[in-house]
């Protein structure tokens, strides 16, 4: 639902700036008002196109290899390889024999951070925090590993980055969008400057239409961070269960542990809208409910 929904919404902005650009376009030139009427739909079109093409380019491997890229991370090492990689094959044996997911072909990367940390991305990478693995047990660390095995396996990575291109293209056609009516603006201005009040004619609309599209660029970027943190934040609890269902609870729950010590800071209510992850006590009790609710099975 929130992929439709960024979808739909990168839609509207599209077609609105197409109708737009293309109002002044032809109020420029001799077109009808039937031939306006049929370009300005073909917007509809042309948007359909461009955001499958975003979609499409956001499951691939070019578009993980960009991200891993974005995120900072590198490949493992050797003797990373010697520490993670039997953890992760043995996380991955625990989802199959528990979960009934078959194993997945992980790229392990790491990320150079002292914050223990880890995260998934695209369809199959998971990146872990030298943090993580040089300051955890490795109970700790395979209930991380079978945590973000959760995401992957949920498909909740490969939906951010979709929503992740998905909001690049709205920004992107918003500044473009803006320069375009800017530019074909100052071109009308140009044109009918002869005529009486033509320039100041002119001129408030083209202020309006810069003034619009950076709101419109702050209200995109708040609406994409609420809802996918909103949604991220549900995810998060998922992934968790799904490390307690799959045998690594307990590993989980030291880490959430260890990682509440990080938390000290009242959050603001504007501050809880926006987080990407939920308060980590929370976490740890919804993380022992489900443990309790096992043992007693």
């Amino acid at each position: 639902m929130i992929l439709i929904a960024l979808s739909v919404f990168a839609l509207a902005v599209f077609w609105g700036f197409w109708a737009v650009i293309l109002g002044i376009i032809g109020s420029m030139s001799a077109w009808t008002n039937d031939i306006s009427t049929i370009w300005e739909w073909s917007g509809l079109g042309v948007g359909l196109i461009l955001i499958t093409m975003v979609i499409l380019f956001a499951n691939s491997s070019p578009a993980e290899n960009l991200l891993r890229f974005m995120t900072g991370s590198r490949r493992v090492i050797e003797r990373e390889k010697d520490l993670l990689f039997p953890m992760l094959e043995e996380v991955q044996e625990d989802v199959k024999r528990n979960c009934g997911y078959k194993p997945k072909d992980i790229k392990l990367w790491v990320s150079d951070e002292v914050m223990p940390n880890a995260w998934a991305i695209g369809k199959r990478t998971m990146i872990i925090s030298r943090g993580l693995y040089e300051s955890a047990q490795p109970d700790k660390i395979k209930g991380v590993m079978a945590h973000e095995l959760g995401h992957l396996h949920a498909g909740d990575s490969r939906r951010l980055s979709i929503a992740f291109f998905l909001s690049y293209f709205i920004s992107i056609f918003l500044w473009i969008g803006t320069a375009l009516t800017i530019i074909l603006k100052g071109f009308s201005a140009l044109k009918d400057k002869e005529k009486p009040g033509a320039m100041m004619i002119v001129a408030l609309p083209l202020l309006v239409m810069i003034i619009i599209p950076v709101y419109l660029m702050r209200f995109c970027s708040w609406f994409i961070n609420f809802v996918l943190n909103f949604a991220g934040r549900k995810q998060e609890y998922k992934a968790d269960l799904f490390a307690v269902k799959c045998g690594h609870g307990a590993g989980m729950l030291s880490f959430l542990d260890a990682l509440k010590d990080f938390e000290f800071d009242k959050m603001s209510a504007t501050e809880r809208m926006f987080a990407t992850h939920p308060p980590v006590m929370l976490r740890i009790d919804e993380v022992c409910k489900a443990m309790g609710e096992i043992d007693k099975v």
